[in-house]
């Protein structure tokens, strides 16, 4: 474990999914605190983000699960 947090793909990842997190706990907030009032409208300011987000964890998946082949080779 020691070994994935010193990789830098692995910190960008992180990042990323934790952007991703951030927005889906939003979502199933405003969803179960007033699900009538909630519309799927509402998600549509958020496409870009999504989109920005899925662009950084597709970019950064291919040097991570590189890194991850290369520790688990050495293991």
């Amino acid at each position: 474990m020691k070994e994935l947090f010193g990789l830098k793909s692995f910190q960008q990842i992180l990042f990323w999914l934790f952007l991703l997190g951030i927005i889906i706990g939003v979502f199933l907030t405003l969803y179960f605190i007033n699900p009538d009032k909630f519309r799927f409208i509402l998600l549509l300011p958020s496409l870009p983000v999504l989109y920005f987000i899925s662009k950084g964890l597709y970019k950064n998946s291919n040097l991570f699960f590189m890194d991850l082949k290369s520790i688990t080779t050495k293991s």
